[in-house]
């Protein structure tokens, strides 16, 4: 488990987001060099879901999840009390990862990434709102994936409740960056 904070952390844990943003599929490639990770997933989730909010401040769940996903998934969320900064993130990530705007948010991307591209998207809404059954499905989320992940005919398996919402072929570094551009000049007020 990865928090990305607002500012650089002080514990050593997560990384500040603004080193986030320009240096995402850096930092997953480096995860995957170092053997920290087999794939990857994206936590977003909306200001106003207190359950999710509350389940990644939860220092017991963040401990479970944390070992569950090992060193097979590296799962990056924010952890902010900012509403325009968790907005901000999730509209860089849902147009990175060409989100359905119709998709309900909290959602779950799993990907992974080689040469500078992401590949192998898979998007999960999660439906919970009370705290307990919100652990409850995110980490059968993450054991269904990880079957997937572990699995030799991962091709074949299709995780039974998992309920996918999209599928993405690869996202560039290019594009990334594009949208990256894009927010930054929107909130300087310059059009591009």
């Amino acid at each position: 488990m990865n928090p990305i904070f607002e500012h650089k952390p002080e514990t050593g844990i997560g990384y500040c987001k603004e080193d986030f943003l320009n240096n995402f599929l850096h930092i997953c490639e480096k995860h995957k060099n170092q053997k920290r990770a087999k794939s990857f997933a994206l936590i977003l989730y909306d200001f106003h879901n207190k359950a999710l909010r509350n389940l990644i401040k939860d220092f017991g769940a963040f401990i479970k999840l944390d070992r569950l996903s090992g060193k097979d998934i590296s799962v990056f969320y924010l952890d902010s009390e900012n509403q325009s900064s968790i907005a901000t993130f999730n509209y860089i990530f849902s147009n990175a990862f060409e989100v359905d705007e119709n998709t309900k948010k909290p959602f779950v991307i799993f990907f992974n990434v080689k040469d500078d591209d992401v590949k192998d998207v898979n998007i999960i809404e999660l439906e919970q709102s009370n705290l307990l059954l919100a652990f409850q499905e995110l980490h059968s989320t993450f054991e269904n994936y990880l079957m997937c992940l572990n699995d030799k005919n991962a091709e074949s398996m299709k995780p039974k409740f998992l309920k996918i919402v999209s599928k993405v072929g690869s996202i560039s570094l290019d594009k990334l960056m594009g949208i990256l551009l894009e927010v930054g000049a929107k909130k300087l007020g310059i059009d591009i």
